[in-house]
């Protein structure tokens, strides 16, 4: 009995092994063929971090003294400039900027930076990527109403320091911006400024006037639900950008309160938790798509919960790695019609793929 006890065992054992070796052969399979450093890092992309933490109020007359770290699989967080940055780009290869959302000090900006990357590149193609998170400052800073407040304001300075770095990149290469929270607030602002737009009396004087334009994913965006309809506040943010992904969350329950911001009688409503209105955006709907992730990270608003999910990272990084438009693609996927996800078999993608349909834009007070 004992010896067919162990026989049994054993088989169990074997068979879970199996199964778990299927699940991650796919994987697995693209991390061999794409090439994995010792450290984590593939051998064949390059990761950066770019901190506006150091500065003040931004001028249009003043270079922004950006600091400036390249990870290196030896030395770790190594110091660099703007200019090994620029000479570093490749045109063959994709650069995804990752802006964080609130309440990140310098030191979890570099940890997010290395996580949020390990999530983008797991089950990536061996396609080469230059990923750069960007460091703003979004410290703690009294109570959680005073402190939104505050970083609220501070996004409009974010957006000109991020769209002044984004003009220096090659304009013919492709960009992917990739945001949470205040960030994609700071992201459709530096959007907007590259089109030609003015940020709170600012305007870029711009290097590279003609430029391809980026894919766009935002995470729970905490920015007014019609500020990116044309006319508005970030009104020319999708005259830069290819595709958008809004992936919004209509349980958030701190979008839910994001009135806050300018009183609670604004009637003022987050682009992540209600999304925006189609009609609102005229010729550029056709750039837009918007998912609910409510049924994957239920009233939560933390960045993890989102790259937790394999079916939302999936589609998070089918838009940031594929080809913007203009930039001709050498991976045949990218050029693969499109499926709508509301129609795949899986009850969860069905789910998250619900496009979120609305009347009212709001507008910036």
């Amino acid at each position: 009995m004992q010896a067919m006890h162990r026989t049994q065992s054993l088989s169990r054992r074997m068979l879970l092994a199996a199964v778990v070796f299927t699940v991650a052969m796919p994987c697995a399979a693209q991390a061999v063929a794409g090439g994995s450093g010792c450290c984590g890092l593939r051998p064949q992309d390059q990761l950066w971090l770019v901190s506006e933490r150091s500065l003040g109020c931004a001028s249009n007359c003043v270079e922004p003294r950006l600091q400036y770290w390249r990870y290196d699989c030896q030395r770790h967080w190594t110091r660099a400039d703007l200019d090994e940055l620029l000479t570093a780009e490749d045109s063959e290869m994709n650069t995804v900027v990752y802006l964080h959302g609130n309440r990140l000090s310098p030191g979890d900006a570099f940890e997010r930076a290395w996580t949020s990357y390990r999530s983008l590149v797991r089950c990536a193609d061996e396609r080469p990527i230059r990923y750069i998170a960007w460091s703003w400052p979004s410290d703690k800073m009294g109570g959680p109403i005073e402190d939104a407040r505050i970083k609220a304001a501070r996004t409009d300075t974010t957006a000109y320091y991020l769209a002044w770095f984004l003009d220096r990149l090659d304009p013919n290469a492709p960009l992917s911006l990739w945001a949470h929270s205040f960030g994609a607030r700071a992201a459709t602002g530096s959007l907007h400024l590259l089109g030609g737009g003015e940020l709170c009396g600012r305007v870029l004087e711009r290097v590279h006037p003609e430029r391809v334009p980026a894919n766009a994913v935002l995470l729970a965006s905490a920015l007014d639900n019609g500020w990116i309809v044309p006319g508005r506040f970030h009104g020319q943010a999708l005259t830069m950008t290819a595709h958008m992904l809004l992936v919004n969350n209509c349980a958030d329950r701190l979008l839910k309160r994001y009135e806050i911001l300018s009183g609670r009688r604004s009637g003022r409503v987050a682009l992540g938790y209600t999304g925006i209105s189609r009609r609102a955006l005229g010729a550029q709907a056709a750039k837009v798509t918007q998912i609910d992730a409510s049924g994957y990270v239920g009233k939560q608003h933390q960045f993890m919960l989102y790259v937790q999910s394999a079916s939302l990272m999936a589609r998070m990084r089918a838009a940031l790695l594929s080809a913007p438009r203009g930039v001709p693609s050498k991976n045949p996927a990218d050029s693969a019609e499109e499926v709508d996800p509301g129609k795949q078999t899986g009850p969860e993608l069905a789910a998250a793929a619900t496009e979120t349909e609305l009347d009212a834009a709001g507008k910036p007070q």
